[in-house]
């Protein structure tokens, strides 16, 4: 059977099915309780999104009467208008409502979502150590879905030509010419699975690149290509019962990741079956000649309302939040804005989109005559939004706004990585020489010996103006040796910086060899002691290790067996989010510089308890080692400090900014006294 017979009619049960998948969205970017999985909305999209391609490829191309321009240019009508009104849109508010590194942050996801590689330019800023807490504040972070969904567009065109193509060269009969509809559908699934697979692969590797990247969500796009490609099949018209039942059942998949799932959810992979797998049989059950009770409920016109505004719902909700959440706008005391009354301008700006914009290209029956015109607008819209991003990633402060100086120095604090110029050298040669790492203290005399070694990653780096301070006071020389993303621990690999652990391995090697006496770790142990966060969270942290105590005992058995004196510095306590620095120094500009505390004491040693607990089992294996607790000066009574004359302690929601670390300094003073080297 070569033919097609399925006719993708419009069906408006999947605007319905659009419906539900932007409100979870939404209600999950509000922060509604109940909603943690609410971002599995995505997934629908792309599901259906796959769907509608491959219904309206294969009827073309069955057909005969398929034309890549014209495809295109319906592609284009459909997301390039609305696009490039919210990137510009963005950018005008962002340039009144943004702090300069946002702003121009912002311009730089314009420019990327202009032409469809946002998610490629996301990915990079997961990966990249210096800029992921940027993507809290980032306004257009959700176009990276819509730069998926475009290279998804791209390629499957080309794939089923040139299946038809190989087809028509090899087929002795006209009525041969076209493939049969199982071969599509076989290598629909077949390409599936390898998607599948590459998901899950991805997620233990490479966290970033399995949650923005097509080739770990291509997978989600065939599970709806699948459908339509066996819509031409009985298999796939099931009668009214059966497509009651599997609509049911999809629902509920759907519901159950929307409902169970949290920031916590290791995502995609399998976790992404049951919304994907639950969207698929919706579409199934859709598919049955006669409608379905869900269909019907799908329906509703409310439901299909909302689902024909989906994509300027999806584009505008998260500026809208993250502007209205801006520090500008509290420091200039602009009126705050409730969860619900966003959502209400969010649903009343992209109703103005959509009637405005996405209604009259969608409406307009003749576009298809004019592919070449089309793509030109669409070019021409693109060069629009690569204008603006440009012109905001190279607009100065001055050109955008005069900054009160709170936020000009909070800026500085959440957006410079603390002790950043004592980050040491990664070169492997220089590890081994003992020239990678930070001179810390008083100037040291030629040939002598270092006093101490600090050791660790970005929470060892964070220390290293209290460490050089004290120094400074007590006459005493020091050096550090602090290789962001590597946790000082034998055999620590890091998700984002798979290098660590020959780093790692080569300055402890290094210190065993060297005459120093002291050395001092500092890490964010909790992240290698804990199971992997959620894809957005891991790249903050180390991959954890099978056994973190047994990789402490053996890392502190290395250096004490080399005669080292070896002291543990435990970790601070944790913010909510990376957001709750900017949010807490605010609540202290707004209470006249008072002091405004994070999470209580007993929250900080129940977040602690896996690192607490490692370190009690490995006291009795080795020789006694030194533990500083900085906890002793930033938590006062029950309540832990996070913010306190106007300015944050904090530069992200683990790490304290330097300023934080020279208010804390005398907690290392007793250790620093005892340390005494040969000079």
């Amino acid at each position: 059977m070569s033919s097609y017979s399925y006719s993708p009619a419009y069906r408006p049960d999947i605007d319905g099915l659009r419906a539900l998948a932007v409100l979870a969205v939404l209600l999950f970017h509000a922060g509604v309780a109940g909603f943690g999985g609410g971002y599995v909305g995505v997934d629908v999209f792309f599901v259906i999104t796959g769907y509608l391609l491959t219904a309206s490829l294969l009827s073309s191309l069955y057909q005969d009467d398929f034309s890549f321009l014209a495809f295109y240019a319906r592609r284009a009508c459909r997301v390039m208008p609305v696009l490039t009104v919210v990137l510009v849109g963005t950018l005008v508010a962002g340039f009144y409502g943004l702090m300069p590194d946002a702003f121009s942050a912002a311009g730089q996801a314009a420019q990327h979502a202009a032409y469809f590689a946002a998610n490629f330019f996301f990915w990079d800023d997961a990966n990249n150590y210096w800029q992921q807490v940027s993507l809290a504040t980032q306004p257009l972070l959700l176009t990276w879905s819509v730069a998926v969904a475009a290279q998804f567009v791209v390629l499957l065109p080309c794939l089923l030509v040139l299946i038809f193509r190989g087809c028509r060269r090899s087929a002795a009969h006209a009525s041969d010419a076209a493939p049969p509809i199982w071969v599509i559908a076989g290598l629909l699934g077949g390409l599936l699975l390898v998607s599948l697979g590459v998901s899950g692969i991805q997620l233990s590797s490479d966290p970033a690149g399995a949650f923005y990247l097509l080739s770990s969500r291509a997978w989600e796009f065939f599970a709806g290509g699948l459908i339509a490609s066996l819509a031409g099949s009985r298999l796939g018209q099931p009668p009214r019962w059966l497509g009651d039942i599997v609509s049911v059942v999809g629902l509920v998949c759907v519901l159950w990741g929307v409902l169970t799932y949290d920031s916590t959810t290791p995502y995609p992979a399998e976790h992404a079956l049951a919304p994907v797998i639950g969207t698929a049989l919706l579409l199934l059950g859709g598919c049955a000649p006669e409608r379905t009770l869900l269909a019907r409920a799908l329906s509703w016109r409310p439901l299909v309302w909302i689902g024909a505004m989906s994509l300027s719902l999806y584009l505008w909700q998260w500026p809208l939040l993250v502007l209205t959440r801006s520090p500008v706008w509290t420091v200039h005391g602009w009126p705050e804005i409730p969860g619900w009354m966003t959502l209400f301008v969010t649903f009343a700006l992209s109703w103005l989109t959509w009637w405005a914009v996405e209604r009259p290209f969608q409406g307009n029956r003749d576009r298809s005559r004019r592919p070449v015109l089309i793509l030109t607008g669409a070019l021409l819209l693109t060069a629009l939004s690569l204008a603006a991003g440009t012109y905001a990633v190279h607009a100065s402060r001055s050109d955008q706004q005069q900054l009160p100086p709170v936020l000009t120095q909070l800026e500085q604090d959440t957006s410079v990585p603390p002790g950043l110029d004592c980050e040491g050298k990664p070169e492997l040669g220089l590890i081994r020489a003992g020239q990678s790492g930070c001179q810390l203290g008083e100037p040291p005399k030629p040939d002598a010996v270092p006093d101490y070694v600090l050791m660790g990653d970005s929470h060892a780096r964070m220390w290293v103006s209290a460490f050089d301070s004290v120094s400074r006071d007590l006459g005493i020389h020091g050096v550090a040796m602090t290789y962001a993303n590597c946790v000082p621990l034998r055999g620590a690999v890091s998700a984002v910086r798979p290098e660590c652990a020959q780093i790692t391995q080569e300055a402890m090697d290094y210190v065993v060899r060297s005459p120093i006496q002291q050395v001092i770790l500092a890490g964010y142990w909790i992240g290698a002691a804990e199971s992997p966060a959620a894809p957005t969270d891991s790249n903050l942290v180390s991959t954890p290790l099978t056994d973190f105590s047994s990789s402490l005992r053996d890392t502190i058995r290395y250096l004490q067996q080399a005669g080292k004196a070896v002291t543990v510095i435990l970790d601070v306590p944790e913010l909510e989010s990376d957001d709750a620095p900017r949010e807490l120094a605010l609540l202290s500009v707004s209470q006249q510089g008072a002091d405004v505390f994070g999470p209580t004491l007993a929250q900080h040693r129940a977040r602690q308890a896996p690192v607490i607990k490692a370190i009690e089992e490995v006291w009795p294996k080795v020789k006694p080692f030194g533990i500083v607790d900085p906890v002793v000066d930033l938590c006062a009574g029950d309540h832990c400090l996070a913010a306190r004359q106007g300015r944050t302690w904090y530069s992200s929601k683990h790490q304290l900014t330097d300023d934080a670390a020279l208010g804390l300094k005398a907690v290392f003073v007793p250790l620093l006294r005892s340390v005494s080297a040969p000079r």
